[in-house]
């Protein structure tokens, strides 16, 4: 690895230790503008934040070299809310790319030309955070001699702009929650999550380490169904439609879940499509890990993948009846119609059914009634 390489990892790795050990973007971030100053060789650096509520960026952070005068460059966005594609930072969000500024007097994105000449500054750069999803920020550079712009020092700065991004991400999921319910929450035992309609984990509490192996960074972003053992995906997949269909009430999910030991823990989720406080549709889903349950309770099946009754009550008649419907590709709006009830009594009655058949959703219940040939 040439030395470049070497130095531009190390600053990564510098960034890295500063999010692990932070407690919120808030108080790490001059210590972010300062590292990537003095180790890149910056003289200025500035780190902003977008609020989720006014689409407006704030600066968080202001770090300068000591022997640069930058009062007047400071001044005009101290305490400034900013919109998204205003001045060097704003076009950063707006357009998620890195942006290089050869000369700060001519070029049409700086806003503070003057007060950037007169503190000695010549060029620029300016790099988004982005969690893998969406842009939060973006931190701009300023430096008093000439630079080009650099493929490695790019690529270390969209890197490290995933890093920030990341973390801000689920510093503001953290906020929004409230500093009670964030208590309650974090304390769990269970896991609690927030997900996206699109399968991506916005959030998740501490609970997943103990329960899963991951620090929740590493699943925070991804996919949760790259996660479910590939058997269970389907029905899995049928339960998210289902509360989709039926948004505000809860649906219970047995699935085998990887750890990051490799092994597979059997969990039991419950969850409902709410709306969170951005006005956006999500899934908050509790679960719990019942792999070492009891006996009169078996684990699914590795074949199969299917969890055995739970309940001591044969199904009645009019669930059986439901099932069969089911079973026809029906949903529970079309169900109520032709039953001649609410679509909550159908609900109620497949909420029944499911936990006398040991079923995972009201699909899977369909198909295990009909191997036994109930329906």
């Amino acid at each position: 690895m040439a030395a470049q390489d070497r130095s531009l990892a190390l600053v990564e790795l510098e960034i890295t230790r500063l999010l692990e050990e932070a407690s919120s973007v808030e108080s790490a971030a001059e210590d972010i503008v300062r590292t990537l100053c003095l180790d890149l060789g910056w003289d200025l650096g500035e780190l902003w934040i977008l609020e989720a509520d006014t689409d407006h960026l704030i600066r968080m952070a202001v770090w300068r070299q000591q022997d640069i005068d930058a009062s007047a460059f400071d001044v005009l966005t101290r305490g400034v809310a900013v919109p998204k594609g205003y001045g060097l930072p704003g076009h950063a969000v707006a357009t998620g790319n890195v942006v290089w500024v050869h000369d700060l007097r001519t070029d049409p994105l700086v806003v503070r030309k003057a007060t950037a000449a007169g503190a000695g500054l010549r060029t620029a750069v300016a790099f988004p955070f982005n969690d893998g999803r969406d842009v939060i920020g973006a931190c701009a550079l300023f430096r008093r001699q000439p630079v080009q712009p650099e493929a490695h020092l790019t690529a270390t700065l969209n890197a490290i702009g995933r890093k920030i991004g990341e973390f801000a991400r689920l510093d503001q999921a953290l906020r929004r929650s409230g500093a009670h319910y964030r208590t309650i929450i974090e304390n769990q035992a269970d896991i609690v999550a927030l997900i996206g309609l699109d399968g991506l984990i916005h959030y998740e509490n501490a609970a997943v380490t103990p329960v899963l192996g991951y620090d929740r960074r590493e699943r925070f972003g991804r996919n949760v169904f790259e996660f479910i053992h590939p058997q269970d995906v389907p029905g899995a997949l049928e339960v998210f439609r289902n509360a989709l269909d039926d948004a505000g009430s809860f649906h219970v999910l047995r699935v085998r879940v990887r750890h990051k030991d490799g092994s597979w823990r059997l969990l039991e989720s419950t969850g409902r499509v709410m709306v969170d406080v951005s006005g956006k549709h999500v899934a908050l889903v509790n679960s719990r890990d019942i792999t070492g349950r009891a006996p009169h309770q078996p684990a699914p099946d590795a074949g199969e993948g299917e969890a055995a009754p739970v309940g001591s009550h044969p199904p009645t008649e009019r669930e059986l009846n439901i099932l069969r419907l089911v079973a026809r590709g029906m949903t529970n709006k079309q169900i109520a119609e032709v039953v001649g009830v609410s679509p909550y009594t159908v609900k109620d009655h497949l909420q029944s059914v499911m936990r006398k058949l040991g079923a995972r959703n009201r699909v899977h219940a369909a198909s295990v009634a009909t191997r036994r040939g109930l329906i």
